[in-house]
């Protein structure tokens, strides 16, 4: 009996000690380090940059509440980006700028006061206003913020003032006299050949890449007012009656280089044929064209020339006045008659 409790109580004694070892351990072991904080990507460099601390509208002015600095990726800061606030406190945005989007110097503009087309002109660029039609404008499909070419066709003629005028020459004229007054022909007027150079025609993109501004479209016409008492009441249109369509654009403004403005102008002042070329949206890529000319095109497409023979087809139409619809040729023949009246010389004048 004795025995037994001796061993219940060295069982207890044991327990005891095995529990506080268990405790010491847990004492002596390091506490858990705490959770490492979020910070920015390691290894990628960032750049403060100003940015817009709301969206700021086009022509407002900037300040100081409006922006604020922001750590960005140096590898992806736009170009031309504002590091300094000072640089753009007091300046107006000329486009609209969205909050967290870094400020560039081609957002901001000095300019307070002025059109509202003044503001969409790039620094260096000037705007010029270019007739269109339908043909020259790819079917009035051509809208603001495209991007076009202008192509130009020219005709030039070539000056060749000996061949042109030999008929009006005194030595002609003298030969031709001569003549008649050997015959016994005091004076007469004939229908002399007169020859001209034919034009030599020439295609060309002249100016690349140019802005479009805006499309303009003319003036309504204004309504004729009907006659007191017509159908329809007031102003004679019946109840119900659509509105008249409106015009078509007929100008289109461009934004170009200041050389390429006076391009155009005397382009248009010349009476060249301009025509616009609408590029694919986002193509800003420069190119380069060759000039197409009757020989370019025969070169190109390997044009086998026709032989020479001795006939050749008028292109003057014969006019039929009972034809309803008469096919118009703008293309006439080279040669035309003039003309041309011959007096004999006298014998004072022939000596």
């Amino acid at each position: 009996m004795r025995r037994g409790r001796v061993l219940i109580i060295l069982g207890v004694i044991l327990g005891l000690v095995a529990a506080g070892g268990v405790l010491f351990l847990m004492s002596q072991q390091a506490p858990a380090p705490p959770p490492a904080e979020v910070g920015p990507e390691v290894g990628v460099p960032m750049t403060q940059v100003i940015v817009a601390l709301q969206n700021i509208p086009r022509g407002e002015e900037i300040t100081p509440e409006l922006v604020g600095t922001r750590d960005w990726p140096s590898n992806n800061v736009p170009p031309d980006v504002i590091a300094d606030e000072a640089e753009l406190i007091g300046k107006v945005a000329k486009t609209e700028i969205f909050q967290g989007q870094p400020i560039v110097r081609s957002m901001l503009t000095e300019i307070i006061q002025g059109s509202e087309l003044a503001f969409a002109i790039p620094q260096g660029k000037v705007a010029v206003a270019f007739p269109i039609t339908r043909l020259s404008s790819v079917g009035y499909g051509i809208q603001a913020g495209d991007h076009v070419d202008v192509l130009l066709s020219a005709r030039f003629i070539d000056r060749d003032e000996e061949k042109q005028n030999a008929r009006d020459s005194l030595e002609f004229r003298l030969e031709m006299m001569t003549k008649f007054a050997n015959a016994g022909i005091e004076s007469t007027t004939m229908e002399m050949p007169t020859f001209k150079t034919q034009a030599r025609p020439v295609t060309q993109l002249i100016v690349r890449n140019a802005g479009v501004l805006k499309v303009e479209t003319g003036a309504l016409p204004t309504p004729t007012p009907a006659a007191e008492g017509g159908e329809g009441g007031a102003g004679g249109e019946e109840a119900g009656a659509p509105p008249p369509a409106p015009p078509p654009p007929d100008m289109i403004i461009l934004v170009v280089d200041p050389q390429d403005a006076l391009v155009l102008k005397f382009a248009r002042e010349n009476n060249f044929i301009l025509d616009l070329a609408l590029r694919a949206a986002g193509d800003e890529a420069p190119i380069d064209t060759e000039a197409v000319t009757l020989e370019y095109m025969i070169r190109r497409f390997n044009i086998s020339l026709p032989p020479k023979l001795q006939y050749y087809l008028d292109t003057v139409p014969p006019v039929e006045e009972e034809m309803p619809e008469k096919p118009e040729f703008p293309q006439k023949t080279s040669v035309e008659t003039e003309a041309v009246e011959f007096i004999p010389l006298t014998e004072e004048e022939a000596y």
